[in-house]
């Protein structure tokens, strides 16, 4: 199964934040390189410049990274997210959302607002997605 999960990443920076940084943050935070990204330039909603990244992580990439993910947020956030998580599952499709400010800071943290989505899939065939995903993220229930 470890070979089968994906894990999709992305996020919009506006052209006040230092591109550079942001990337460097999932270095040391998260331990993906800022080459691991593919960026673009597009233009916002009211015409301003936007950036986005996008990676894509599979195999030992993605449990790495999901690994430090789970290992950064706090006992309290994990409980939240157990709370949350048949929610958070779309078909075999698992979405989070880490914070982007504090992750520039140095730590780890699931928000809704300017936050980094992370999309996580694996096939789940026996109707077992909620547990699978429990699994891999060692939430308890």
């Amino acid at each position: 199964m470890a070979g089968a999960i994906t894990v999709y990443i992305d996020t919009i920076m506006h052209a006040t934040e230092d591109h550079a940084r942001i990337l460097e943050s999932f270095r040391d935070v998260l331990g993906l390189e800022p080459d691991a990204f593919d960026t673009a330039e597009v233009e916002g909603h009211f015409h301003n410049p936007i950036a986005t990244a996008t990676a894509r992580l599979r195999k030992r990439g993605a449990r790495e990274f999901l690994d430090r993910l789970r290992g950064g947020i706090s006992p309290e956030q994990a409980a939240d997210l157990s709370g949350t998580l048949p929610s958070r599952i779309s078909g075999s499709t698992l979405y989070i959302r880490v914070g982007k400010q504090d992750l520039v800071s140095g730590r780890i943290s699931l928000k809704d607002d300017d936050a980094v989505r992370v999309r996580i899939t694996m096939p789940v065939y026996n109707g077992q997605t909620e547990a699978a995903f429990r699994n891999l993220l060692h939430l308890h229930h």
